[in-house]
């Protein structure tokens, strides 16, 4: 099964609170998790507002 782009941002929110449930962190450790975790296949990027 592939996960596509639009799936991974639409559950970003919980993605990120699942990592703080293992640990206290920051954007820029959070984001090298979801890499590692994902072999590099997607990466957190900042919205602009």
């Amino acid at each position: 099964m592939s996960i596509t782009a639009d799936l991974i941002r639409s559950h970003t929110e919980t993605i990120i609170l699942a990592q703080l449930l293992q640990h206290d962190s920051y954007g820029y450790e959070i984001n090298k998790v979801i890499r590692k975790k994902s072999e590099n296949r997607y990466e957190l990027k900042e919205t602009k507002k």
